[in-house]
């Protein structure tokens, strides 16, 4: 007898065989000319894989970055909080990822990685120019405006 205490895990190998059955008939439909049946199309949308979770990934870590250079500030804010040392990891981070999967990318996300790693790092030059000036004028009038 089982032991309750363990679960029982079912793996469910049949609807990959069913989608990919589905979609050879719906593109040899599509090659003779002639109409797929209605709940082919239904089968196609379900079988439409969600967003890329790598891609999803990186979204998260650059918008943590452009976060941390204050890019998402109310445009009426008196102090914007810049963290130049974290977006400097993210972006970082984000270089060894496109480094380590090199080769293992669809094209897509290598082309989101590279976009995003570049618009970062761009991004950051300028933060921390404007960070500079922002300290050096501060020296200039006195110690009332403080540093991020």
């Amino acid at each position: 007898m089982p032991d309750e205490k363990d679960p029982k895990v079912l793996i469910d190998e049949d609807w990959k065989s069913r989608v990919a059955r589905e979609k050879e008939e719906a593109r040899k439909a599509a090659e003779s000319g002639e109409k797929p049946s209605p709940d082919a199309g239904a089968s196609a949308e379900k079988a439409k894989e969600p967003a890329s979770p790598f891609l999803a990934l990186v979204t998260y870590l650059a918008s943590h970055a452009a976060g941390a250079m204050g890019l998402f500030a109310a445009q009426d804010a008196e102090e914007i909080p810049v963290n130049l040392e974290m977006a400097r990891f993210v972006i970082d981070g984000l270089m060894t990822l496109r480094e380590k999967t090199k080769g293992n990318l669809t094209p897509e996300e290598e082309g989101q990685l590279r976009r995003f790693t570049a618009d970062l790092q761009n991004a950051y030059v300028g933060c921390s120019e404007a960070v500079q000036e922002t300290a050096m004028r501060g020296a200039q009038k006195g110690p009332e405006i403080v540093r991020p």
